[in-house]
């Protein structure tokens, strides 16, 4: 089983940093907002049009503090090496799967390929060390595997059962 890099890279980096850049410059707005609001009616008595105003910054600022949490866990589960690495810097392990963990939406990101519909992909522990893969399909915990991997990111590019044979 096989996954595009490209895929990998638009989901786990091109989306979170642009997410972080508009999410930040969207933060300093509403800061820059919420600072001129206090400052224009600082004299004014009118206690609760300024508290209504706060109110609205202060949820618009959690929404945005939440996603760039978010996208933020995305970049330094990993994507942030995908920068750096490119398809032809992966290398090949063979090792036992240990331990198989679904992810939800505060840990992966969504993908949507042939092996799974809107998935939040897994992470798999193999031979002590966790690896980021969309699915591991039809593999089990104790199952034998070859995997094609990046080193820094963790992501598995490949993954197939091993069948013995010298690698």
């Amino acid at each position: 089983m096989s996954f595009e890099y490209e895929m990998y890279f638009h989901q786990n980096f091109r989306w979170p940093i642009i997410s972080l850049i508009f999410g930040l410059i969207c933060l300093v707005i509403a800061i820059i907002g919420v600072i001129y609001k206090l400052l224009a009616h600082k004299f004014q008595k009118n206690i609760k049009y300024i508290g209504k105003e706060i109110i609205i910054t202060l949820f618009i600022l959690g929404v945005i503090t939440y996603t760039l949490v978010i996208h933020g866990k995305i970049l330094f589960r990993g994507g942030m090496y995908l920068s750096e690495e490119k398809e032809s810097d992966a290398v090949e392990r063979i090792g036992v799967i240990e331990e198989r963990i679904v992810n939800d939406s505060y840990v992966g990101y969504k993908y949507n390929t042939e092996y799974i519909r809107n998935g939040w992909g897994e992470t798999v522990k193999i031979d002590g060390i966790s690896y980021h893969i969309v699915t591991c399909g039809d593999f089990d915990v104790g199952d034998t595997v070859v995997i094609s991997c990046l080193p820094k990111s963790k992501i598995i590019l490949e993954i197939n059962a091993y069948d013995g044979a010298e690698q």
